[in-house]
Formats: C-alpha cells, sequence, structure tokens
C-alpha cells in the first residue's frame, strides 16, 4: 500500500491538535464550574491570543498575525465563531453524548464536501472507513435515545460550519500566514465571549491559580490551532478529517486521569472500530 507522505505527516500532526484540544476542553470544563462559561471562554481564546503575539514578538515578526486575504480570513473566523456557539447552544439543550456524537459527523461531512466541491476523490473505501469510523463513535459514547430536536440541529449544524471551516484550508492562498489563520478566529471568539461577559455582568475576579490554568488552557489552544491549520494545508482534507476521532483517546485519558472516570468495554470496542476504519480510509 502506497500511501502520500505528505498525508501520513498531516494525519499525525492533525491527531496531536485534536489531544492538546481535549487538554483546552478539559481546562474549560474545570474553569466553568468557579467561573462563568462565557468569561471561561475570553480567559483561554485571550490568553491563546496572547501567546501567539509573544510567539510572533520572539520570533521577531509580528506581521505574521496580519492576514494577507483578511476577507477570506475573517469570514473563516465569523464561521469558526459562529461553529463554536451552536455546540455550546447544543449541550444546554441535549446530553454532551448527543452532542459529540453528532459533532462527529465532521469527518463525514469534510470527505463529502472535498468530493463535491474540492473535487478530491472519495473512494469507496474511503467511504466505508469515514461511516465505520462514525459507528465506532456511536459505540463508545452510546447516546441516549430521543426525538431530533434543537439541540440536535444545533450540534450538527455545528459539524457542518466546523467542515466548511477546514476545507476552507484547503483554498486559501499559500502566501497566507498559519498564524493569521489561527489568530483571528480566536481573536474574533475573545471579544464575543467578552462582550457577552460584560452585557451580562458575568464576570467576576480571577484568583492567581485559576489564572494559571487558564493560561495553560490558552497555550493548548495556541499550539492545537496551529497544528490543526498546518495538518490541512498540509494534507488531503478527507484522509485529515478522521483524525477528529482520535479525540475520544484523549479525552478517554483525560477523564481517567483528571476526572477519575473509568474506562468501559463499550470505549475499548468503538476505539477498536475508530482504529480500523482510520487504516480503511488511509488505504
Amino acid at each position: 500500500m502506497h500511501l502520500n507522505s505528505n498525508n501520513i505527516k498531516a494525519a499525525a500532526i492533525a491527531t496531536a491538535s485534536y489531544g492538546i484540544f481535549v487538554g483546552s476542553d478539559t481546562v474549560v470544563k474545570l474553569q466553568s464550574e468557579g467561573y462563568p462559561l462565557s468569561q471561561t471562554i475570553f480567559m483561554v481564546a485571550g490568553m491563546a491570543c496572547v501567546f501567539m503575539a509573544l510567539f510572533c514578538i520572539v520570533t521577531r515578526n509580528p506581521r505574521r498575525l496580519v492576514p494577507r486575504y483578511p476577507r477570506f480570513v475573517i469570514t473563516r473566523g465569523l464561521i469558526l465563531a459562529t461553529n463554536t456557539a451552536m455546540f455550546y447552544y447544543s449541550i444546554s439543550l441535549i446530553p454532551l453524548a448527543d452532542a459529540y456524537v453528532l459533532a462527529f459527523t465532521g469527518p463525514i461531512f469534510v470527505a463529502l464536501l472535498a468530493f463535491l466541491f474540492l473535487g478530491e476523490r472519495l473512494s469507496v473505501l474511503a467511504t466505508i472507513g469515514v461511516v465505520v469510523g462514525f459507528v465506532g463513535v456511536v459505540i463508545a459514547t452510546r447516546p441516549a435515545g430521543g426525538s431530533f430536536g434543537l439541540g440536535h440541529a444545533a450540534a450538527v449544524g455545528s459539524a457542518v460550519l466546523f467542515s466548511i471551516t477546514l476545507l476552507m484550508l484547503r483554498r486559501v492562498h499559500h502566501a497566507e500566514s498559519d498564524l493569521a489563520l489561527a489568530f483571528v478566529p480566536l481573536v474574533i471568539m475573545a471579544s464575543v465571549a467578552f462582550l457577552i461577559a460584560l452585557f451580562t455582568g458575568s464576570i467576576i475576579p480571577v484568583a492567581l491559580d485559576a489564572f494559571l490554568v487558564f493560561a495553560l488552557g490558552g497555550f493548548c489552544q495556541f499550539i492545537a490551532n496551529i497544528l490543526l491549520v498546518r495538518a490541512f494545508r498540509l494534507g488531503t482534507a478527507s484522509v485529515v478529517a478522521p483524525s477528529q476521532y482520535s479525540q475520544i483517546f484523549w479525552g478517554s485519558l483525560i477523564g481517567y486521569l483528571v476526572f477519575g472516570a473509568t474506562i468501559d468495554v463499550y470505549t475499548v470496542i468503538g476505539a477498536t472500530v475508530i482504529i480500523g476504519s482510520g487504516l480503511l480510509v488511509l488505504r
């Protein structure tokens, strides 16, 4: 089996990225227990922006934060911010497990949209692999049954929007900076979260230890966003997208280490199915 080296590198980078995103999500989950959600998002996204700015200052190239094609980058940033808002809306209405399963349909949408709009070849084997991967997600998370409502629709809509932002990375000009592509959405997210927190009066003083935890979450956001942008600019979208399923592994590990959650047999079976799906897509 011959594999494109760029696709192998991109899949590995994306897998690492999604793992680091779980670290950031863990910080949000922990901090939202003591701070309003809008303030938590503002702190994490804001700290990520700070780290990006410091990185550019240290490397003496701050212009990398300024998009060369602002219309494209800002449009993608707005879509990404909307995607995040829809996902948080969904988890306010439906169980978290249901929302994650529906959000993990993203790789399926990426593969289909890449086939329809980017002309990427989607073989029967790759199609089966993506679908099997989703089946593995369902097995691992075992979502509760119920009727399809607004919360479910928001989760699916979030997955579609996230897929669009990933595919846009395949059409961005090669001269555009990876840092600008990651920086602008975070600025939009931090700004919107701050305005919500300000107008709802849900800002409370941050203790030093909590600030350090927020900084850790922001650092994870900084690294994860850079890696994800690089992965989708380097590899084929339909091959890189299933790497999102790896969040089940990362999430299970963090859940066990941080929250004491046990890893049951369903998670193991689901993980095995997901590994098989990844091999199908790569082949």
